[in-house]
């Protein structure tokens, strides 16, 4: 499958997991097309089967959202040979935000001091922001033309996002799996 079919595909992933997210932190705040759509059956079916772990849904489709940033890396991966250490360390930072989801959702209910690694994703989106502007930059010196622009546009892409469908890591990384799917297609172009 081509990497920016897989990029995508997280972008889809992401999406579908962000009703329930929005509606479980903002309640009665959310937007009332989430809250729509988050009382559909399908999130029902989805909650039980967490619940059935024994996972309550708020950390169940937090935790779940990780593929979505290890779909991104992989097809970030072909781009990074062109923008050099940089783009590595951006693709190396996507894994890391993956990661760091798994742990955030559940360490909310934690002892303290492990509580606090609730919300670390955040670290993580801000330096791939940084690091997407860097290697975006390194990648336009070297000449990579419409590359090198994405790559420099991915800190946009994450504000953006995270304004737009108001929550993160999933909001933030509906755009930003968007985003890659069309850089993986240019890079497969180019």
């Amino acid at each position: 499958m081509k990497r920016s079919l897989l990029a995508a595909l997280g972008a889809v992933w992401a999406a579908f997991l962000l009703p329930p997210q929005l509606v479980d932190w903002d309640k009665g705040g959310a937007p009332g097309w989430a809250r729509s759509i988050a009382a559909s059956p399908v999130y029902g079916w989805w909650n039980g089967l967490g619940e059935s772990l024994g996972i309550e849904p708020y950390v169940w489709t937090g935790v779940w959202v990780a593929p979505t940033y290890f779909l991104i890396a992989y097809a970030l991966w072909p781009v990074a040979s062109r923008a050099g250490a940089w783009g590595k360390a951006l693709v190396w930072a996507t894994v890391a935000g993956g990661v760091s989801t798994m742990i955030s959702y559940p360490a909310g209910g934690w002892p303290e001091p492990w509580n606090a690694l609730w919300g670390v994703e955040a670290v993580f989106l801000l330096a791939m922001a940084v690091i997407g502007l860097i290697a975006g930059v390194i990648a336009i010196r070297r000449g990579t033309g419409t590359v090198g622009w994405m790559l420099a546009g991915v800190p946009l892409v994450i504000v953006a996002s995270t304004i737009l469908f108001t929550y993160y890591p999933h909001g933030t990384l509906i755009g930003l799996g968007l985003h890659v799917a069309v850089l993986a297609g240019v890079q497969q172009e180019t």
